[in-house]
C-alpha cells in the first residue's frame, strides 16, 4: 500500500495544479461545444475510437507481460491509465516509469523487463510516427519544413537505436553481454550478481517473446489496429474541426497530438505543427482543434487513471506468500530474491562459454528450470534442475565432447541395478551439446560439505564405506602385472600431449616451463620436462608405473566432489564415473582420492584469485595458497596410512603420487579454458607431485 499512497500523495495536488491551469481553455471548449451540439457528438465518437486504441494496446502489452506473468486486460488498461495520469501531469513521459512499476510491484515480476517493454513498445511508436510526419511534410511542402524533418528522423533513429539494441540481447550479442560483465564488476559481488541476474532474466524475457512467431505477429496486429484506432479518432477531430482532407496535410495534423507530449498540460503546443504547415488555416479554428484535441486526448485517461489508481491494490510479501509459485520455474518472477543463488553460472554466461549459453537456451525452450550451479574442474557443466515440479541433476557437454560423457551414460546404465550409485534418467543429444539427466535426492550432500561438518571418526569410516563398495561392487581385479604398452600411452596422452597443448594457448604457462628449475611456494623443483625425463631415465621408477593390478571396470574419476553422503544413514553414493583410461586398476580411483586430499582440487576449484610467475633469483617462482583445511591433511595422513596399505599393492603404494601429478597436469589442457587465471597452481601442483615420486628413487 506504501506504492499506492505515494502516488496519490503526487497525483491528487497535481490534478487540482493542473485543473487550475488549464480551467481556462476547458471553458473554452465546454462553451465550443455546446454551440456545436453536432461537434459534442463527434467528439464523444472521437473519445470512443481513442479508448478502443487504448483497449488494443493494453493489449499489446499484455502479450510481452504475460511472459513473466499472466495479467487481466483489465489491469493492463489501468495501469496504461495511470501512466497517462503521470504523463498529464508531469513531464517527459514520467507516466512510463510509473506504468511499469505499477506492473511489476502487482505481479511480482522484474521492473527491468516490465520497463524494456513499455520502452519497446514506445520505441516502435516513435518510428511509426516519425515516418508519417516525414512523409505528410516532404508531400506537403518539400524541404520547406526540413526541421520537422530532421526532428522525426531523430524520432525515427532513436526508436530505431532502441530496437536494435532489444535485438541485440535477445540474440545474446557477445560485445554487449561482456560490457554488461564490466559493468557489473564496478561493484561488490553481490551487486554484480544481482545485476548480471536482472539482464539475464531480460534476456530471458525477449527471448521468450520474440522467438515465438505467433505471439510477434498478435504484437504486429494489435499495434497498428491501435495506431489505426488513434488515426480514425484524429480524422474526426481533423475533417470536422479544420476541414482538411488533403490525405498528406491530415497525416501530419492527425499525428501531431500524439509526438507532442514535453509539457502536456499547456494545450497550445498542439498547434504547434499547424503553424509550421504552409497550409491556411485561421487562428480560431487551429486554438479550438488544438483544445478539443488536447481534451480528447488527456481527459479521459487522466481520469480513467485516478480512478484506477484509487482502485488499485499493490501486491505485498503477504498476498505473495500465499501464491504457490517456485521463483525458479520463472526467472523473471520476484517473489523471493533468488539473484545470487547462482553467480558461476552468471558469470561464465556474460564471459561468453559456450555451455552456459546452452544452458540459457534450454531453458528458455521450458525444458528445465536452471535451481544451482555446480562449479566444477571439466569441460562439463553440472546444474541442478526443475522441471514438471521435479528436481533432477543435468550434467552437459560441448558436442565434441560427446563421447566422454556417453561413456559415463553406458557406465551408469550398465551398473543401474547396483545400490549406492546414482541412478541416470535419460540422455540428450542436440547439434551443439550432449547432456545426461541423474536422480536428485535432497538427503544427500556432497562428501566435501560431509568432511567439514561431521567428526574426523565419521569422516574416516565414510572413507572406509567408500573403498569397501567400489572394492567389492566395482572391481574386477587380475593379478599385479607389467603393462609397458599401456604406461607409454597412458603417459603420452594424457600427460605429455595436454600440456603441450596447454602450453601453446597460454603464454604464463609458455614462459614458465622451459626453465630446468623452478621454485613453488619458496621450494626448489625440477622442471616438467627435467623431472619427466628423469623419471623415464631411472630404471626402476619407470618399470614400476608400468605395474599395477588391471580391472575390467573402475570408476575413473573417485575424488571427493564425486561421492555423495546420504544424510540419513550415511552410507556413500557415487556418481559421476570417468571409465576411459588407458591405466585401469585401483591406482587410478586412489590417485584421484589424493588428487582431492593431498592436493586440495576441490579448494583450487574454489580458488579464483590469480597466480603468476616471477623471477626469484636465478630461478622462475611461483607462489599460491595452498588452502586446504586441516580436516583434508588428517584424511590424508588416513589415506596414506591406512587405506593405501589396505587397498593398494607395494608398488602402486609409490606410484600412486606420480598419477595424481599427471591427473594435475592432465587438467591444464581445459584450466586454460575455463579458467586461464589459475592454471599456474595446476601446473604447479603438478610439478610438485612428480618431483614427490622421483625422490623415492634416488
Amino acid at each position: 500500500m506504501k506504492l499506492k499512497r505515494f502516488l496519490l500523495i503526487i497525483a491528487i495536488p497535481l490534478s487540482v495544479v493542473g485543473v487550475y491551469v488549464s480551467h481556462a481553455f476547458l471553458l473554452d471548449v465546454a462553451r465550443f461545444l455546446s454551440m456545436h451540439p453536432w461537434v459534442l457528438i463527434a467528439v464523444i465518437a472521437a473519445v470512443v475510437v481513442q479508448l478502443l486504441g487504448h483497449i488494443l494496446r493494453a493489449q499489446r502489452t499484455k502479450i510481452v507481460i504475460d511472459q513473466a506473468a499472466t495479467s487481466s486486460l483489465r489491469f493492463q488498461f489501468g495501469a496504461l491509465a495511470v501512466g497517462y495520469l503521470f504523463n498529464t501531469l508531469l513531464p517527459f513521459r514520467s507516466g512510463e516509469i510509473i506504468r511499469a512499476l505499477v506492473i511489476a510491484r502487482r505481479l511480482h515480476i522484474s521492473l527491468l523487463y516490465t520497463f524494456s517493454a513499455i520502452v519497446i513498445e514506445r520505441a516502435t511508436d516513435l518510428i511509426f510516427l516519425g515516418l508519417l510526419v516525414i512523409i505528410g511534410v516532404l508531400l506537403i511542402g518539400g524541404f520547406s519544413q526540413l526541421g520537422l524533418v530532421v526532428a522525426a528522423i531523430v524520432g525515427v533513429s532513436f526508436g530505431l537505436v532502441i530496437i536494435c539494441v532489444t535485438l541485440l540481447l535477445k540474440n545474446e550479442n557477445e560485445s554487449l553481454l561482456r560490457c554488461v560483465n564490466w559493468f557489473a564488476q564496478l561493484f561488490n559481488a553481490s551487486l554484480a550478481n544481482r545485476i548480471r541476474f536482472k539482464v539475464w532474466s531480460l534476456i530471458f524475457g525477449l527471448q521468450s517473446f520474440l522467438n515465438n512467431p505467433k505471439l510477434v505477429r498478435q504484437y504486429i496486429a494489435y499495434a497498428a489496429l491501435s495506431w489505426l484506432c488513434y488515426l480514425i479518432s484524429s480524422a474526426i477531430i481533423v475533417i470536422l474541426l479544420l476541414h482538411i482532407i488533403n490525405p498528406a496535410q491530415f497525416i501530419v495534423l492527425g499525428v501531431s497530438p500524439y509526438v507532442i507530449g514535453l509539457n502536456p498540460l499547456d494545450a497550445n503546443s498542439y498547434q504547434l505543427f499547424g503553424t509550421l504547415l504552409p497550409i491556411s488555416i485561421s487562428s480560431f479554428n487551429l486554438d479550438i482543434f488544438a483544445k478539443v484535441t488536447w481534451s480528447i486526448l488527456m481527459l479521459p485517461m487522466t481520469a480513467a487513471g485516478l480512478f484506477a489508481l484509487i482502485m488499485y491494490r499493490p501486491g505485498n510479501k503477504k498476498t505473495a506468500s500465499k501464491i504457490v509459485i517456485d521463483p525458479y520455474t520463472n526467472k523473471l518472477m520476484r517473489h523471493r530474491d533468488i539473484s545470487q543463488e547462482f553467480p558461476a553460472f552468471l558469470e561464465t554466461y556474460f564471459k561468453g562459454f559456450s555451455l552456459s549459453r546452452v544452458l540459457h537456451k534450454i531453458e528458455v525452450t521450458g525444458e528445465l528450470s536452471l535451481v544451482k550451479f555446480f562449479k566444477g574442474g571439466s569441460d562439463a557443466i553440472t546444474v541442478l534442475a526443475l522441471k514438471d515440479n521435479k528436481l533432477f541433476v543435468k550434467k552437459i557437454v560441448p558436442a565434441v565432447h560427446t563421447e566422454r560423457l556417453r561413456v559415463q551414460y553406458k557406465w551408469l546404465k550398465k551398473h543401474a541395478s547396483k545400490k549406492q550409485i546414482v541412478d541416470v534418467l535419460a540422455e540428450h543429444k542436440a547439434t551443439d551439446y550432449y547432456a545426461i539427466d541423474l536422480s536428485y535426492n535432497p538427503d544427500h550432500i556432497s562428501l566435501f560439505e560431509y568432511i567439514h561438518t561431521r567428526s574426523l571418526k565419521q569422516s574416516k569410516k565414510a572413507l572406509d564405506d567408500v573403498w569397501r563398495y567400489v572394492s567389492r561392487n566395482i572391481y574386477d581385479l587380475d593379478k599385479e602385472s607389467s603393462y609397458p604398452r599401456e604406461r607409454d600411452v597412458y603417459i603420452e596422452e594424457r600427460l605429455m600431449k595436454k600440456v603441450a597443448g596447454a602450453i601453446n594457448v597460454n603464454q604464463d604457462l609458455s614462459e614458465v616451463v622451459h626453465h630446468k628449475k623452478i621454485k613453488i611456494n619458496d621450494q626448489v623443483y625440477d622442471n616438467f620436462y627435467e623431472i619427466v625425463e628423469k623419471i623415464k631415465s631411472n630404471p626402476d621408477a619407470w618399470r614400476d608405473l608400468s605395474i599395477y593390478r588391471k580391472s575390467k571396470v573402475i570408476h575413473g574419476d573417485l575424488t571427493v566432489d564425486n561421492i555423495l553422503m546420504d544424510t540419513k544413514t550415511d552410507k556413500p553414493f557415487i556418481i559421476d564415473p570417468s571409465d576411459d583410461n588407458q591405466v585401469r586398476g585401483p591406482i587410478i580411483d586412489f590417485a584421484r582420492h589424493t588428487q582431492s586430499l593431498a592436493a586440495g582440487y576441490e579448494f583450487l576449484n574454489n580458488d579464483d584469485g590469480p597466480v603468476s610467475a616471477s623471477k626469484d633469483g636465478k630461478y622462475i617462482s611461483i607462489n599460491y595458497h595452498d588452502s586446504r583445511s586441516a580436516k583434508y591433511m588428517q584424511l590424508n595422513d588416513y589415506l596414506d596410512t591406512t587405506l593405501a596399505h589396505k587397498y593398494l599393492t607395494e608398488t602402486e603404494r609409490k606410484t600412486v603420487v606420480f598419477h595424481t601429478g599427471l591427473l594435475y597436469g592432465r587438467m591444464l589442457a581445459h584450466r586454460v579454458v575455463i579458467n586461464p587465471r589459475n592454471t599456474l597452481k595446476y601446473y604447479a601442483v603438478c610439478v610438485v607431485l612428480l618431483n614427490e615420486f622421483y625422490r623415492q628413487y634416488e
